[in-house]
C-alpha cells in the first residue's frame, strides 16, 4: 500500500529475518547518517514494522503490526522512538485485527500513556482499515 502512495517502505529487521524474501522488498536502511538519527534511535527505527519513507530518506509513517503478539510491544517501541527522538515528525500507528482493536484504543489510551502525551502520537488501525485504504482512523 505505501509503494502504492508513492512512498519508499522499509520493513523491519526481524520481520527481514524472519522471512528473508521481505529483504528484497525493504527499501535499505544502511547507516543512521542517511536519514538524519542519532545511532540508538536508527536500531529503534530499523526494527519498526513498516516504514514509509519519501524518497529523500523521510521517515513519514511507521507501523506495528499487533496480529497476535502483545499491543504493548509496539506501544513501547513508539515510545522508545519518542523518548530517543523528541523532535521527529512521523505518524505512528498499531494495526490490529478489527477483534483487538478495543484492547489496543485501552492500552494506547491508558493513564500513564496520556500522562506522557503518547496516546495523542498513537493512531490505532484495524486489518479492515488497511484493506480498505483508511489509514485516518
Amino acid at each position: 500500500m505505501g509503494k502504492q502512495k508513492g512512498y519508499e517502505v522499509h520493513i523491519g529487521q526481524t520481520e527481514q529475518r524472519k522471512n528473508p524474501s521481505l529483504k528484497d522488498l525493504s527499501h535499505p536502511m544502511a547507516s543512521n547518517v542517511q536519514f538524519g538519527l542519532g545511532g540508538e534511535v536508527f536500531k529503534i527505527v530499523r526494527e519498526i514494522d513498516v516504514l514509509w519513507l519519501t524518497s529523500a530518506n523521510t521517515i513519514t509513517y511507521a507501523f506495528e503490526v499487533e496480529a497476535s503478539t502483545n499491543i504493548v510491544t509496539g506501544i513501547n517501541r513508539f515510545r522508545e522512538l519518542f523518548s530517543s527522538a523528541p523532535n521527529i515528525s512521523v505518524e505512528t500507528y498499531i494495526v490490529v485485527p478489527d477483534v483487538r482493536q478495543s484492547l489496543a484504543l485501552s492500552k494506547i489510551n491508558s493513564p500513564a500513556n496520556r500522562r506522557n502525551g503518547l496516546s495523542t502520537k498513537i493512531r490505532c488501525i484495524t486489518f479492515s482499515d488497511v484493506q480498505s485504504g483508511d489509514t485516518k482512523s
